[in-house]
């Protein structure tokens, strides 16, 4: 007869070796974890104490490489700098040649420890093609493509640059007016850029007509822009004809700003554009512009060939010149004409119309001061734009305070029927 033993109270050798081998893995595991979290928590504020517990933290290496790389001293520790920068940007790269920025950083300090640029070049260029909107390798392929006069490369890298942060645009305006002045040829490169309307054209075009620069070049521009499938918009064009008139190039500017209307309107251009509202306002110089202030509300209401203007003040002081028009008049005689009404508008002075030379301040025309109620009333002053010193002139509705008290102002006041004729001497 077989025997039979008592079962074991103790677990099979198998199992003990199983149970331990699970637990340190498991050990080994949260290890792992607490160490790499730990890491991470201080990758950004402290990097080296990241890479003491995960020597090939990525965020960390590129973090302690850009602060060697921006460290200050003289040229010896710049240099110095740059090497162990290098060393920590190389230890990313060999990590993960991918790693965001990694590449650019690296390029960065072969640079600074004086590699040859055609060397730099080959490393952004692969950092640039691994990460499209790797600012530094985008960036550093710009200023190397201005250095070498490359126009091409150079519109190439401002198109990338700008697509990622058209805020940038102000930083490059310099360069590019630079390579304008240096390859006049370049201009056909640019406007063949700007046609494609990338987002950042708007404010990129705003910035390059505020630069110091050759205005003509600029008009150049605009000119061949306006002969492409994307024109530039009226909005566009209004700090250019800005920057002309500040330089007293009136007829310049003027013709620019016909250019840019529909060509519907330019048989209605008369002496005073938009008499009647009829048009959207564009708030573009030779259009009316209305300045917004507080507690006074300017508005267009009525129907076609009825509309009028309605200067609401709602209390309080304001030092009101807030309706303008510029007006481009050849020397002769002429005539303001309109109707206005008024509201319980109540003002020291009361509320006129009163036309400029921009050039000399000289009063060409002022109308009669309304206030009160009124009914309709029409108006008419005849002026003579003068034969020299006063190529321009500004039309504006005002209150014609002299001290603090004669601002205060409430009520309403209405205006139609604007125009300005020529008069027979």
């Amino acid at each position: 007869m077989k025997r039979t033993g008592r079962p074991s109270r103790y677990p099979a050798p198998a199992v003990i070796l199983s149970i331990t081998l699970a637990l340190g893995l498991s050990l080994a595991l949260a290890w792992m974890i607490c160490v790499r979290t730990l890491a991470d928590m201080l990758a950004a504020e402290s990097p080296l104490d990241a890479l003491f517990w995960d020597p090939a933290h990525p965020v960390a290496l590129g973090n302690v490489a850009t602060t060697e790389l921006e460290r200050a001293g003289n040229d010896a520790e710049r240099r110095v700098n740059a090497r162990r920068a290098a060393d920590y940007a190389g230890r990313l790269v060999a990590r993960d040649p991918f790693a965001s920025g990694g590449l650019s950083l690296f390029g960065a300090t072969q640079d600074r420890l004086g590699a040859k640029p055609e060397r730099v070049a080959k490393i952004m260029r692969v950092a640039g093609k691994n990460l499209p909107i790797d600012i530094v390798a985008h960036g550093w392929l710009y200023d190397y493509a201005a250095r070498t006069a490359n126009a091409a490369d150079m519109l190439t890298e401002l198109d990338i640059l700008l697509r990622g942060r058209p805020s940038l645009g102000p930083k490059f305006v310099p360069s590019v007016l630079a390579l304008l002045a240096a390859r006049p040829e370049a201009e056909a490169g640019l406007v063949n850029l700007l046609a494609a309307s990338p987002i950042w054209r708007s404010p990129f075009l705003f910035y390059l007509c505020t630069q110091p620069g050759d205005s003509d070049r600029l008009l150049r521009i605009f000119n061949r822009l306006r002969q492409t499938a994307a024109p530039p918009a009226m909005s566009e064009v209004g700090p250019l004809i800005d920057r002309l008139l500040a330089e007293q190039k009136v007829d310049q500017a003027y013709l620019l700003w016909v250019d840019s209307l529909p060509a519907e309107r330019l048989t209605k251009l008369g002496l005073l554009y938009n008499h009647d509202f009829e048009y959207p306002l564009t708030g573009l110089p030779f259009d009316w512009r209305f300045v917004a202030a507080k507690g006074v509300a300017i508005t267009v209401e009525g129907e076609e060939k009825r509309r009028k203007l309605n200067v609401e003040f709602q209390g309080g002081r304001v030092q009101f010149r807030n309706v303008s028009h510029l007006l481009v008049l050849a020397p002769g005689k002429y005539a303001l004409n309109g109707v206005s009404q008024t509201e319980g508008l109540e003002n020291a002075r009361g509320l006129r119309w009163r036309l400029y030379c921009v050039a000399s301040t000289t009063v060409l025309a002022e109308t009669s001061v309304v206030k009160g109620t009124t009914a309709p009333k029409r108006f008419r002053n005849e002026f003579v734009v003068p034969d020299a010193g006063c190529e321009l002139q500004n039309l504006v509705l005002e209150i014609p305070s002299r001290i603090a008290s004669e601002e205060q102002v409430s009520g309403m006041a209405s205006y139609s029927d604007l125009g300005i004729e020529s008069v027979a001497p």
